[in-house]
């Protein structure tokens, strides 16, 4: 276990793109596991995100889907 002492509680934010909801769930575990450990989260759909919600944070997970090994074709 690790214990982070800090003034304030540890912010991460999690933005996420999805097309069949897997990478939407994978974001919802990090999210779930963050909050066990004591973290504040935000999770944001990447079509919901915006920029100014980095300033101030600790962490920031960002996920993808990816078809066939690769990136969406937009």
């Amino acid at each position: 276990m690790i214990i982070i002492i800090c003034e304030s509680m540890p912010k991460l934010v999690i933005i996420y793109g999805t097309s069949m909801h897997n990478t939407e769930r994978m974001a919802v575990a990090i999210e779930e596991g963050a909050k066990a450990e004591g973290l504040e989260t935000v999770l944001k759909n990447v079509n919901d995100a915006d920029k100014n919600e980095l300033w101030g944070v600790d962490a920031v997970a960002i996920g993808s889907p990816n078809y066939n090994h690769a990136m969406m074709p937009t």
